[in-house]
């Protein structure tokens, strides 16, 4: 997915993760395929197993100069969240998994990042990482 990331131009200015295992071992991998120093990724206990709420709190608290955010957590709050900010856009795959591990939802957001709400954003794209061709 870091790959891919980085072969669409999408450098995270602000990262932020789970302190589960595999969610900062997903984020520290991409990381390192974006060029993004290990030491500047944000870990935040409240992504564990957080509700819509929990996320858009941890979302409200990014810096306010924050241009495009990486946030990786856990579902189900994370699917809630899309749902959330984009709404009516989110198309409902067939199998039912919407953001299966390493998803990647592009959101693009004009709000500002204190006060998202509802229907706040637009899904630009989703992407699995079992649909990207393989990388090198």
């Amino acid at each position: 997915m870091g790959q891919w990331m980085r072969s669409q131009g999408l450098l995270p200015d602000y990262v932020v993760s789970s302190p589960a295992k595999r969610a900062r071992q997903t984020c520290k991998q991409v990381c390192h395929e974006l060029g993004i120093d290990s030491a500047g990724i944000r870990r935040d206990d409240r992504l564990y197993l957080a509700s819509l709420y929990d996320l858009l709190a941890v979302i409200a608290d990014c810096p306010a100069r924050t241009a495009s955010m990486l946030l990786v957590g856990h579902n189900p709050g994370l699917e809630s969240l899309l749902r959330h900010l984009a709404g009516g856009s989110v198309p409902e795959p067939a199998d039912g998994k919407l953001m299966p591990t390493a998803t990647l939802a592009v959101l693009d957001i004009q709000e500002d990042w204190q006060h998202l709400h509802g229907d706040s954003a637009r899904l630009v794209e989703l992407v699995r990482p079992r649909e990207l061709p393989i990388c090198p």
